[in-house]
């Protein structure tokens, strides 16, 4: 059930330690297939990968079945771009994005576009 999952999944979440950081998005990007415009980092700071690795290990116990391609964080800042056309976007100022916490979010598609709401929040305490 949604319930058992859930459950499984905070479960799963509460027993991770990782550590804050910052992620500095500071770069524009389009994928022709998602049909999404994304802000992006050109540099990952490493306790996000580690922590995305820990979490698909904790979730495995819950039947969680981990993306397949490569782990790359970024915003979406539009769904449904029918095309990128012109030249490349110029890279924005960096914006430093402080994660401070671990979310739980359910994600909901329906015509009117996506909406997200936040389920469950851990500290990002390390240790």
């Amino acid at each position: 059930t949604d319930a058992a999952r859930r459950a499984c999944y905070e479960a799963a979440a509460a027993t991770l330690r990782p550590a804050p950081f910052t992620l500095t998005l500071d770069t524009v990007g389009y994928w022709p297939r998602a049909r999404a415009l994304w802000l992006g980092a050109t540099q990952v700071p490493e306790p996000l990968p580690a922590l995305a690795r820990s979490l698909n290990e904790a979730l495995a116990v819950c039947g969680f079945t981990p993306e397949p391609r490569p782990f790359h964080p970024h915003v979406t800042l539009a769904r449904k771009v029918a095309q990128w056309k012109g030249a490349p976007a110029p890279a924005p100022a960096p914006i430093p994005w402080p994660a401070e916490t671990l979310c739980l979010v359910e994600s909901v598609t329906d015509p009117a576009g996506a909406r997200y709401r936040v389920l469950r929040r851990w500290p990002l305490a390390g240790g």
